[in-house]
């Protein structure tokens, strides 16, 4: 059996060893994280930059495609297309009643009648 101070000296022995383990292993794992926050931020920004690039792109192709769409609108042969396109459509409607009326003048055949 030990005796008290000996018991005592070798508790303090294991509990340095183990301090250090300890301290030695969470220096280690810290700069495991360390590496891998930064892999990850590098990863992350990339990310950040390449979905930035695509809205870009985006707004850009849909502003272009808007001004466009609004230049044609408002130039005169875009005007005068859409013009005519709504008079022939009311003149189509339009031939339509004629064309009805005309028919509904048109004198019905009579019968021969029969003769007995």
């Amino acid at each position: 059996m030990d005796t008290l101070p000996k018991k005592i000296e070798r508790t303090g022995d294991a509990l340095r060893r183990q301090s250090a383990t300890l301290l030695g292993r969470t220096a280690q794992a810290g700069r495991a994280f360390a590496g891998e926050t930064v892999d990850a931020t590098r990863i992350f920004a990339r990310f950040v930059d390449r979905e930035a690039r695509g809205w870009a792109g985006y707004a850009a192709t849909r502003r272009k495609r808007a001004v466009t769409g609004v230049r044609e609108l408002f130039m005169p042969r875009a005007l005068e297309r859409q013009a005519l396109a709504r008079m022939q459509h009311a003149l189509a409607g339009l031939h339509a009643r004629v064309e009805h009326r005309l028919a509904a003048l048109e004198p019905k055949p009579r019968r021969a009648s029969k003769k007995r």
